[in-house]
């Protein structure tokens, strides 16, 4: 089986995502208040580190990869 970074980028995130949302629903039942981030206002920031990070490795979808996993935080 042949799986692009991009394809685990992807996988990995829905898993933590799922992950997150279960273990903020076993927190809130606790009554603990769990807040949301706005993830997506970081990206704007993060994204020159990325940059940064996509040039020192040595695979061709860095880029990709990391496009990816921002458009799953809007």
């Amino acid at each position: 089986m042949h799986v692009t970074g991009l394809e685990v980028a992807t996988f990995t995130r829905k898993l933590g995502i799922e992950g997150d949302a279960k273990l903020a629903d076993e927190f809130k039942k606790k009554g603990v208040q769990v807040n949301n981030a706005d993830i997506a206002s970081f990206v704007p920031l993060a994204k020159p580190i990325w940059e940064t990070i996509a040039a020192g490795v040595k695979a061709p979808d860095a880029v990709a990869v990391l496009d990816e996993i921002a458009k799953m935080a809007k």
